[in-house]
């Protein structure tokens, strides 16, 4: 008599232990590092490790899909970085929508084009983040599960 597999019930469980999570403490990165006038903080979403039906991920596919990440969670915002006008003469405070304060977009993750901003390392601990501007976000995305980037 051979048991019987629920394939829903696994693709489930592994979508659930997949959940991407952010990777550092907004006030750790803070007590390293603060962003200065424009910039804004941004911890690049992690590579998924296990598929949606519960295959372990190659670690080679794994940093291919670090490298392919444009996507992550704000970590802290500079003290002007909603302020101002672009150069188009938009201003800033209008760019994301329903954001007005910079409060609201911290723990948000956002999505940005591929080889925006400048990646830092920050050896205390240990990881890095990218520096960047309000502009240079392209949207807001609700589940970061959703996103799937393409080598």
């Amino acid at each position: 008599m051979s048991a019987k597999i629920d394939i829903d019930k696994l693709a489930r469980e592994a979508r659930k232990q997949n959940q991407r999570q952010r990777q550092l403490d907004p006030n750790e990165v803070i007590k390293v590092v603060q962003p200065s006038g424009w910039n804004i903080f941004i911890d690049p979403l992690s590579p998924k490790t296990v598929s949606e039906g519960g295959i372990e991920i190659a670690a080679e596919t794994q940093t291919v899909e670090e490298v392919n990440t444009s996507a992550g969670y704000v970590l802290a915002i500079g003290p002007t970085a909603m302020t101002g006008v672009t150069e188009s003469g938009i201003r800033v405070a209008e760019i994301l929508y329903n954001i007005s304060r910079p409060e609201q977009l911290i723990g948000k993750c956002v999505v940005f084009q591929k080889y925006t901003g400048q990646e830092i390392k920050l050896r205390k601990l240990g990881k890095k983040i990218i520096v960047m501007t309000i502009p240079e976000i392209l949207a807001i995305v609700h589940n970061p599960d959703d996103l799937q980037f393409w080598i």
